[in-house]
């Protein structure tokens, strides 16, 4: 994988713009045999190649005078999956000094080896796809204000082997070296998550991509760091599964002006391990109190609950509030020191906070020592949402004016109401709980009582309903003392 100056990827910019014909489209590559390509300007070729068993292979792309060739190889079936790519440049001297021009130095960081090493990981009868394609024109065009640069290209020839190769492996703890490029072979021995991380030294810049034989399942963005202490610049943790290939791609794209590596960078992988508490589950209800039926592997001496705050609630196996059932590997029960104990069920009733992300964990005893896991499971409390309709639907008053005294007013609400009250201006009051209202045909409540003016002039009454155990003004009666 190469990175390039901001100037060439005018060249980049402009081959992905531009449509380019595809011949020769189905030719079979042959393991060991050598295909020798020329091309036109701008022209492209399709190469296949179906491995007949597993592995790990090269296809080594050689080039000829002035050559200026695009690589890919990706999946047969998905071709969006790049496996590998990059280019072949010649280090013919009448391209490097065109004219007065060193495009070698402007160039600094294109790879101007004349061999391209592309690699894939393969599984009999998955067919990959190698394209090749010409960018003469498009490097002409990128810099065409150069004096005599027209002279400087012509169509590319190339050769094209593919060999099947053995990479060194990387495994948990190794951290080897790369000053330039390279590739490492990673064999999961679990599923699960890994994390790949790269230190660089002395501003080496790292670029890094993990690919399987489907497509590429992480990739790194480019770094550069402005001192030469050293620094984490790749830190990714991805998904792979056991006994799966994975190739590790590791280019140092830092070169001086004589296109020589600069520094170096360390690749280190570690398998992440998972909670040994599997699972948590729970019957939402109204209240925060709640047992909580929490699985775990073995036979922890405890579990705790971590609040966001640091806060901790601890049960050990024989807390009142705990009850255990132990299981073999086939889920049948067994006793609990029975050998056979593969994992428990732990349900603990317990107070937690909701709509946080609670943190848990175990505890066992490791030799003479009993250790907390050194990760956790986390889970959040959702409460049981219960729907309270007490919506007012319709306040009426027998009248609008009158002489001072009580006026008959009914107020219809939603079924959830739990009462209504009136509030005289003076700041006296009269309620009439729910259990004195009229259910109608539709569910609705209707509530009838007295709301008292006794006021000359304008009289405001407020009215409220109860509900969730708390009052809520709703509306006012509007009544003249005349």
């Amino acid at each position: 994988m190469k990175k390039i100056t901001a100037v060439f990827l005018a060249i980049v910019l402009l081959l992905s713009t531009l449509t380019l014909a595809v011949f020769a489209e189905g030719n079979q590559l042959v393991l060991g045999e050598s295909v020798e390509i020329s091309f036109d300007a701008d022209e492209s070729f399709v190469y296949t190649f179906k491995p007949t068993r597993a592995g790990n292979y090269k296809i080594t792309v050689t080039g000829g005078a002035k050559s200026a060739v695009e690589t890919k190889i990706y999946n047969a079936v998905a071709p969006e999956k790049i496996l590998d790519e990059g280019f072949v440049m010649t280090t013919d001297e009448k391209y490097y000094m065109c004219g007065a021009v060193s495009l070698k130095n402007l160039m600094a960081q294109l790879d101007t080896e004349e061999e391209e090493f592309l690699y894939m990981n393969a599984k009999p009868g998955r067919e990959f796809v190698l394209k090749l394609t010409d960018v003469t024109s498009m490097v002409e065009e990128a810099f065409e204000a150069f004096k005599g640069l027209a002279e400087c290209f012509t169509p590319s020839t190339v050769t094209v082997t593919v060999e099947a190769t053995e990479l060194q492996p990387i495994k948990p703890g190794h951290r080897p070296h790369v000053s330039h490029k390279e590739v490492f072979e990673f064999i999961p021995d679990h599923s699960g998550k890994y994390r790949f991380t790269s230190e660089l030294t002395d501003g080496a810049v790292p670029e890094i991509t993990i690919c399987d034989y489907t497509g590429c399942v992480a990739t790194s963005e480019a770094f550069t760091t402005a001192s030469g202490e050293s620094d984490l610049d790749f830190d990714v943790t991805v998904d792979l599964q056991a006994g799966e290939t994975y190739l590790v791609h590791c280019d140092n794209t830092a070169v001086n002006e004589e296109n020589e590596s600069i520094g170096s960078f360390s690749v280190e992988v570690e398998e992440i391990v998972g909670s040994n508490i599997t699972d948590i589950s729970y019957e939402k209800s109204l209240d925060t109190h709640n047992t909580f039926t929490v699985t775990a592997n073995g036979r922890p001496a405890m579990i705790q609950f971590i609040e966001p705050d640091g806060g901790t609630r601890t049960y050990d196996r024989s807390n009142q509030n705990v009850t255990i059932k132990s299981y073999d590997a086939d889920g049948n029960e067994v006793n609990s020191l029975d050998r056979t104990v593969t994992y428990e069920v732990w349900d603990i009733y317990s107070n937690m906070s909701a709509g946080v992300e609670i943190r848990t964990r175990a505890k066992y005893l490791d030799g003479a020592v009993y250790t907390w896991d050194t990760s956790t499971y986390s889970f959040t409390v959702e409460l049981l949402e219960i729907e309270i309709d007490a919506g007012v639907r319709s306040i009426t008053p027998s009248a609008t004016s009158g002489n001072k005294g009580a006026v008959v007013t009914t107020v219809v609400t939603g079924p959830d109401a739990q009462g209504v009250r009136f509030r005289m201006a003076n700041g006296t009051t009269t309620t009439y709980y729910s259990s004195k209202a009229v259910t109608l045909e539709n569910g609705d409540l209707e509530f009838t009582g007295k709301a008292w003016m006794n006021e000359d002039g304008e009289n405001v009454v407020t009215v409220l309903v109860r509900s969730n155990n708390i009052w809520n003004e709703v509306g006012t009666i509007e009544y003249t003392v005349e």
